[in-house]
């Protein structure tokens, strides 16, 4: 069976391509703006990796035969983005502090590292 995938880049991740992987095995590469025909059994297991950078394992069923999925930055990523980068100028002006600076470095590893796998996300387009 085969599920469409469509990647919706926006402005985070324009210039990138995304692997897709089957089963952990690279079976395609996903450019911004672009829509890929992927082949899947029932049962297979689907991520998208950019890095360290994933979505969460999608788990392949037969409803999703010809279904198409988004693939697009977690929400919840992109809202800290603008905070942190807002933040990490800010903060060392206001406190004059390095210390509160290497905070935020620290603060981005960890949060980078908890949200790494969550990334992504493939969810499925609505039929109209």
């Amino acid at each position: 069976m085969k599920i469409n995938l469509k990647r919706k880049a926006g402005y985070m991740g324009i210039g990138s391509a995304i692997n897709v992987l089957k089963n952990n095995q690279k079976v395609a590469t996903i450019s911004p703006e672009e829509t890929i025909e992927v082949d899947v059994e029932s049962g297979d297991k689907l991520q998208v990796v950019y890095g360290i950078l994933k979505s969460e394992v999608f788990d392949v069923t037969e409803e999703y035969q010809n279904r198409t999925f988004d693939v697009h930055m977690n929400p919840v990523v992109f809202n800290f983005y603008v905070t942190y980068f807002t933040l990490i100028f800010i903060i060392p002006l206001l406190f004059k502090s390095w210390v509160f600076a290497i905070a935020l470095v620290a603060f981005y590893g960890v949060f980078i590292w908890l949200m790494g796998k969550k990334f992504y996300i493939m969810e499925e387009v609505a039929e109209k």
